[in-house]
């Protein structure tokens, strides 16, 4: 843009530049881990192939810092990083990896390491990769430590879930550069006790306690515009317990088509227990028809949805749409059930300050009337009943039952 100032008898050209500054965010992304292996030092087993895919057991052998050899062994493991080649990483990665069992008398601290040279999980071995047992050589086949962790010692199994820092250089450089992406080891340094992991054989177990590398990168992606929702209206009763949720048309700033949604019904405002929730689905869009069954009469319940769009593993969901509030039919044939809509716990002297909120907690501890405190406390319970203020001419005809199990 060019704005022309006058200066006495002269003109002055100003020219302001516009710059576009594309707004980042962050988005977290976990990988399971591709390969997996262990190798030995120590001859005889300098020549076995460990191949994390087939370990008997599930664990490779146990390992430490030999005191005859400079390396007694080491773990390597590697993640697939070729789908983020264009992408930057925002910080340092984490790899988290659970050991099978740890020495509970000698701990062993391990370093991490990024390999710089290719192997195979199924054939490699000390012998046939480094060769050297004995000298410093192995050290040319692993880059400077990044971090290093005392795995803490344990008398049962399994051992302690152990988080290791993987630079940010060494991730950026995986996904620029998949081809140099060898992967990271495990490095004990501590010639007393053994430290033992899982393998990926170990499939009974979560991908994490295998190995799993999370990292978060930056994006400009943005989420899908916050929708709305349409019918049932708001405040609207009456409803059949047979009915369709819908809501607004699916938009997204970054042209980003929808992959999915997610649809919350409860009978809490803040939905802290939801009456039926669909999880992700890529059938019900903009639409839901709620399951037989998920609805009972004279019930007062709100509902909300998110929306996903299709970014890949750069993906994000949009806001919550603000929640709406139906009433169903009544039931005048059968008794009225209800249950609580909120509940608490208060008591006095030491507790009274303290909050014991049903809705988060599983039970109320016992109240002692023998205490110096009269009361002891008191358990409340709110009934929500606005459902029928919207009709005229209801009369209770008994007193009501309060039902509540010890």
């Amino acid at each position: 843009m060019k704005k022309m100032l006058k200066t006495g008898t002269s003109w002055l050209a100003v020219v302001v530049a516009l710059v576009l500054v594309a707004a980042w965010s962050a988005s977290a992304i976990t990988l399971d881990r591709t390969a997996g292996a262990a190798v030995l030092s120590v001859p005889p087993l300098c020549f076995t192939n460990y191949n994390g895919a087939t370990q008997t057991g599930g664990a490779y052998p146990p390992m430490n810092g030999s005191a005859t050899y400079p390396c007694g062994g080491m773990v390597m493991i590697k993640f697939d990083l070729s789908a983020y080649t264009s992408k930057f990483i925002d910080g340092e990665g984490d790899l988290v990896w659970r050991a099978n069992w740890s020495d509970p008398t000698w701990p062993v601290t391990f370093t991490v390491r990024q390999v710089l040279s290719n192997w195979n999980q199924a054939s490699v071995t000390w012998a046939n990769w480094i060769g050297d047992q004995t000298g410093t050589t192995w050290q040319a086949f692993f880059g400077p430590e990044m971090y290093r962790l005392q795995i803490p010692g344990t008398v049962g199994w399994p051992g302690p879930l152990c988080h290791f820092v993987v630079s940010n250089s060494v991730v950026q450089q995986w996904m620029t550069t998949p081809a140099q992406n060898y992967g990271v080891a495990l490095v004990p340094i501590d010639a007393n006790g053994n430290v033992t992991w899982f393998a990926p054989s170990a499939t009974w177990l979560p991908q994490e306690d295998r190995g799993q590398l999370s990292f978060t990168l930056l994006t400009t992606n943005n989420p899908p515009a916050r929708p709305t929702n349409l019918t049932p209206t708001n405040a609207s009763f009456g409803k059949p317990l047979t009915l369709t949720l819908t809501s607004s048309a699916y938009s997204d700033p970054d042209g980003n088509p929808q992959t999915s949604s997610w649809w919350q019904l409860s009978t809490r405002s803040d939905f802290a227990a939801t009456t039926y929730e669909s999880g992700e689905t890529t059938l019900s869009k903009t639409s839901l028809v709620v399951p037989a069954g998920a609805l009972k009469n004279g019930t007062r319940y709100f509902w909300r949805v998110k929306y996903k769009d299709n970014a890949g593993d750069l993906s994000k969901w949009s806001e919550w749409s603000v929640p709406t509030y139906f009433d169903t039919q009544l039931n005048l044939i059968e008794p009225v059930v209800l249950i609580e809509s909120q509940s608490a716990m208060i008591r006095p002297g030491v507790y009274a300050d303290t909050n014991v909120n049903g809705g988060t907690e599983s039970e109320f501890n016992q109240l002692n009337s023998t205490t110096n405190s009269a009361p002891a406390g008191f358990n409340m319970y709110w009934f929500d009943t606005r459902v029928y203020s919207m009709y005229t001419g209801l009369v209770v005809s008994a007193n009501g039952t309060l039902a509540v199990s010890t």
